[in-house]
């Protein structure tokens, strides 16, 4: 799914601060800090006896590439994909799906890539 919507709030803190964390941790043995023109996460909100998944991306600059998003959990298995392209100040919703169960039954991973280069984004309950 390419640019869905534009949300009208950015992606919160928390989640830029675990890309930062997790860029940092990936980048070298020595933790060095690496700067990056986006910020993704994945977010989980929790229904009742309802998750809602929402895959999301925003960038400073002007960017394309691809994301994948994977979602398992113990009785299914969901698969998104594709490109996106966009300009500076962007803040989209990749994929958004809604699932039963409880955010800890659910195992997530969201790749992005571009420029040769690839990055798996967090995963935060709101």
């Amino acid at each position: 799914m390419t640019k869905t919507s534009f949300l009208p709030h950015p992606i919160p803190a928390a989640a830029m601060l675990l890309v930062s964390l997790g860029v940092a941790v990936a980048a070298s043995p020595a933790a060095e800090v690496v700067e990056l023109p986006m910020t993704c996460a994945v977010e989980l909100n929790d229904k009742g006896r309802m998750v809602e998944i929402t895959a999301r991306l925003a960038t400073d600059e002007h960017i394309t590439g691809t994301y994948a998003l994977s979602i398992s959990s113990p009785s299914s298995r969901i698969r998104q994909g594709g490109p996106f392209d966009l300009e500076a100040g962007d803040d989209v919703t990749l994929g958004k799906t809604m699932m039963s169960g409880n955010p800890d039954q659910f195992d997530i991973d969201l790749t992005l890539d571009w420029d040769g280069r690839e990055l798996t984004c967090p995963s935060i309950e709101l």
